[in-house]
């Protein structure tokens, strides 16, 4: 299912989907208890870092391309490396809204993914 909307991203949500709130900077304003135990951390030591800070360093160029287009379209999707704060490498799917839930903020789901076998 393309997610285009916030409606359609918390509709698909499962009970483990790590939620993010994020601002034009890619700020983390709000997290949910998914996205702590996802990222390794807790919820104060989260606020205020940015998303690029537990990217893999390879997945910038695609971060800031998806970034564009989420804000062009609305919405984007794709699939990231990312390093948790105890730095375990793990595969999550990614799919934010713009401006929601309110202008100028930006929610995420990201979801772990398996690696392929």
């Amino acid at each position: 299912m393309r997610v285009t909307t916030a409606r359609a991203l918390l509709h698909a949500a499962r009970p483990d989907d790590a939620f993010i709130v994020t601002d034009g900077d890619r700020r983390l304003l709000q997290v949910n208890l998914a996205a702590c135990r996802l990222l390794g951390t807790t919820e104060d030591q989260l606020m205020g870092r940015r998303v690029d800070d537990f990217l893999a360093p390879e997945a910038g160029p695609a971060l800031h391309r998806r970034w564009r287009q989420m804000l062009g379209r609305g919405s984007a999707e794709s699939t990231y490396g990312l390093r948790t704060a105890d730095g375990v490498a793990r595969g999550v799917a990614l799919a934010t809204v713009a401006n929601c839930p309110l202008p100028g903020t930006h929610l995420a789901r990201l979801r772990p993914v398996l690696p392929a076998s």
